[in-house]
């Protein structure tokens, strides 16, 4: 279980971004979201159709980029 201070909670964005054929991480992103999930800690979980860096930086830093940065309310 991963656990994030409270003062943390409303203003820290999560994002594991992974490739199906990934042979460097392996199940580790799946794993790290369930300890995540187990801490009620919001985030985003991705899967890419590709291996451990082709075709998972572009799209994921993308996504990351669009969502990092937005202004909490």
């Amino acid at each position: 279980i991963i656990k994030l201070p409270e003062e943390y909670r409303n203003n820290t964005y999560v994002q594991i971004s992974f490739g199906t054929w990934d042979d460097v991480v392996k199940d580790e992103p799946k794993r790290y979201s369930n300890a995540l999930k187990a801490g009620d800690i919001p985030h985003v979980l991705t899967e890419y159709s590709s291996g451990h860096s082709d075709g998972v930086y572009d799209p994921g830093f993308y996504v990351f980029a669009m969502n990092a940065f937005k202004t909490v309310e």
